[in-house]
């Protein structure tokens, strides 16, 4: 049996997992990110929205994220066998094409429904790399290494998760006014920066990582 720094010696002569795994950390800082700041923003940017956002925000979650990852494993598994880097393509591509929403929900801050529908669409095509990132993983080791590499992979966004509600957490009592609204503001800027830094870095690393893979 091998031992555990044998595993890890073995995870780590593969440079594509290598990239994989940073790539997943930093998405990981970006999901951790919208999920510490994303509710509390809406609430106080748009007070008068607070139960429209409680159906919206199921709605991104469930009817964005749940079909988005569906569909993101199905095309993955659909195309490899005509563009074999099509796992990190979908994930690096879906990625970056998320940004410009991003940049409406919170950033521009046009209204509530520009916001949240931004914010959907986004939520919808950054959703799509965990299906493929997870396959990537199981088709790079034999059996007996895979559930070693998804942990090290699953700790390492933990870890980068953990890293981005601190980060932002400091960013946010740093930059408290105590004016609500100038603050829900704010803090919109800071969770697009946020946001922008995950998907922005990640985003070129699953792409590398999928030419990697079919090479």
């Amino acid at each position: 049996m091998t031992s555990f720094w044998g595993r890890i010696k073995i995870l780590a002569s593969n440079t594509c997992f290598l990239y994989l795994t940073a790539a997943g950390a930093l998405r990981f800082f970006g999901g951790y990110s919208l999920g510490f700041l994303s509710g509390s923003f809406f609430e106080d940017r748009y007070p008068d929205y607070t139960n429209q956002f409680a159906v919206m925000n199921a709605v991104v979650v469930i009817g964005g994220g749940l079909p988005a990852s569906m569909l993101g494993g199905y095309l993955s598994d659909r195309f490899e066998g005509q563009y074999g880097s099509v796992k990190g393509m979908i994930a690096g591509v879906g990625a970056i094409s998320a940004t410009p929403f991003i940049i409406i929900a919170y950033g521009w801050q046009p209204s509530f429904w520009g916001s949240i529908l931004s914010y959907y669409v986004a939520y919808f095509i950054g959703e799509m790399w965990y299906g493929p990132a997870h396959a990537q993983i199981n088709n790079m080791f034999p059996s007996e290494y895979q559930g070693f590499a998804v942990a090290v992979f699953n700790l390492s966004g933990a870890i980068a998760g953990t890293i981005a509600t601190l980060s932002l957490g400091a960013l946010k009592s740093h930059y408290d006014s105590g004016d609500d609204e100038q603050d829900a503001i704010t803090n919109g800027h800071i969770l697009t920066y946020g946001v922008l830094f995950s998907y922005l870095t990640c985003g070129p690393l699953f792409i590398i990582s999928g030419l990697k893979y079919s090479a």
